[in-house]
């Protein structure tokens, strides 16, 4: 891994970022359409990530869980699009694509991670043309078109700290912070061409608004993370003496009803009988270590009986449950906004610019407000592949379910002190992903991570007395192109694809489909790792 390589990225996305080609009217309102935080693992299963995370890929949807990330991680990645209008009369499609992300994340200790990097915060771009007939002329015709391009970027810096490590009841809870420096510039172009008896010149003229934002983001998030317990009823096992003499030896029970094993130390002893076998303590196999090598010879046969078929501790049984929240805290960026009229001729060229208005946001103290945004989750999950199967085969796969809400307080969005008239919005995410082998050497495709999701969402804004709405369906798959081992870590090419629907027909509006498709690289390094001290 290379820093020249990130720095290369990161210049060459700073404009990928603002050159987006793709039509979406309704992206007029507001700062224009919201891009998801997720990477394209998260975007796999429709972008949730408050609670759920995986060891493999970094988390930027909750800055709480990139303490899950145990080695440096880059990761970078792009976006396509293809969106079909439908207004009920006219059809018309368009498409984009751009780079999407570049990440760094690693470890500063074992409790304290850090990333940093670029990624797209919002887009505009729409074109919408509308005629109307003069009333006074049969033959005169007012062509007004209003066009939007442009977007928000943010560069962050998140970090996250393990406040809790109980390993005794496999608890932790993390807290995080994300810190972005929100900027990009916006411009609008409202424009009008006049046919007087059927013909015209071709030039237009309009008023031409160029914002340009400059601002800070704060998000705080937690996690909670517990691994569930599972208890024993009882274990059975024929035990059989194949030598004599006293002495003691490491073995495992396998209990029948938890489907698991369990490691135990027994001491045999010849007798007259032949049959004095004497399990003298259990433990989990990872504890193993701790039981104690001198022990009290039990001499009760009885005894022993008794001992193993009572009651053990509960145990982990290799599913976790994780409960999270993050709240992005309103902010009031700097904004300054420049309007000026401009001629334009049939070609686009230009004419003739005037400058009318110019505000400079650092001066007057005017500011946007960008809303108050609350995020909850909880996921359960089996991250490392742990227990056996009825017929003691050991099971390999992995998996994990979680499920999102998110808030936004919309009817704060102010422009120069000035209320949107927008509306609170919700979003409703379930997604999950599923490995069937994550340590297979030669099956990519056993060893690869699939994963879907669907989401429910409102936008802020009514049109024509219709709320916005959209619905939408995902996928997601991350092939390995790395193999475990001592000294390698995986590497994973990531792909996510989604169907979404988005607006209506009804009421003169627009309904919007949009087809996306990601793609992202993750390298995993062992660089900046830090040294474990101690056991």
């Amino acid at each position: 891994m290379r820093f020249s390589l990130f720095a290369l990225l990161v210049a060459l996305g700073l404009p990928a970022f603002a050159q987006l080609d793709f039509n979406s009217t309704y992206s007029r309102f507001g700062v224009g359409n919201s891009q998801p935080m997720g990477l394209t693992h998260n975007l796999g299963m429709a972008d949730v990530g408050v609670a759920h995370s995986n060891l493999q890929f970094v988390n930027l949807v909750n800055p709480a869980l990139l303490q899950r990330t145990k080695f440096t991680s880059f990761d970078f990645g792009f976006r396509g699009e293809i969106i079909n209008l439908n207004t009920g009369q006219e059809k018309a499609e368009s498409s984009d694509l751009t780079l999407n992300q570049i990440v760094l994340a690693f470890p500063i200790s074992n409790r304290f991670v850090t990333a940093f990097g670029l990624a797209p915060f919002s887009s505009v771009n729409y074109n919408i043309s509308t005629a109307q007939e003069i009333a006074s002329a049969d033959d005169d015709e007012a062509l007004s078109q209003y066009q939007g391009r442009g977007g928000l970027n943010r560069i962050f810096f998140s970090n996250a700290y393990r406040v809790v490590n109980d390993t005794v009841n496999n608890n932790t809870f993390s807290l995080g912070l994300d810190a972005s420096f929100l900027m990009g510039r916006i411009e609008e172009f409202n424009s009008t061409l006049l046919t007087i008896d059927g013909q015209s010149d071709g030039t237009r003229t309009g008023y031409l608004t160029e914002e340009i934002y400059r601002g800070f983001l704060f998000e705080p998030g937690f996690v909670f993370r517990h691994g569930m317990k599972a208890g024993y009823k009882g274990v059975r096992k024929d035990v059989e003496v194949e030598r004599r003499g006293p002495f003691l030896e490491e073995d495992t029970l396998f209990d029948y009803n938890s489907k698991e094993k369990v490691r135990y130390v027994k001491e045999i002893i010849w007798d007259r009988n032949g049959d004095s076998t004497h399990v003298i303590g259990y433990c989990k196999a990872r504890d193993f270590r701790d039981m104690p090598r001198r022990v009290i010879y039990q001499d009760s046969l009885v005894q022993v009986q008794r001992l193993i078929t009572k009651n053990l501790p509960k145990h982990h049984s290799g599913v976790y449950w994780n409960l999270g929240g993050a709240f992005r805290l309103a902010s009031r960026p700097n904004v300054d906004t420049r309007q000026s009229i401009e001629r334009l001729s049939s070609s686009g060229a230009l004419i003739s610019s005037d400058t009318i208005l110019v505000i400079d946001n650092d001066l007057n103290g005017q500011k946007y407000v960008l809303p108050f945004r609350a995020k909850f989750g909880i996921s359960f999950d089996k991250p490392v592949p742990h227990g056996r199967t009825a017929s003691g085969e050991r099971r390999t796969s992995t998996w994990s379910l979680g499920l999102d809400a998110i808030y936004e307080k919309w009817t704060d969005y102010a422009v120069y002190g000035e209320n949107q008239g927008f509306e609170d919005t919700w979003r409703l995410a379930l997604g999950g992903e599923w490995s069937p082998d994550i340590l297979a050497d030669k099956n990519i495709f056993r060893r690869s991570m699939y994963r879907a999701g669907l989401y429910y969402a409102t936008l802020p804004y009514t049109i024509n007395d219709t709320r916005i709405k959209e619905l939408g369906i995902t996928f997601g798959w991350s092939m390995p192109v790395g193999l475990f081992g001592r000294n390698t870590l995986p590497k994973y090419v990531n792909f996510a694809f989604s169907y979404s629907n988005r607006g209506t027909t009804d009421n003169g509006l627009v309904d919007e489909h949009y087809y996306r498709g990601y793609i992202s690289f993750t390298l995993n390094d062992r660089r900046f790792k830090p040294r474990k001290i101690g056991l």
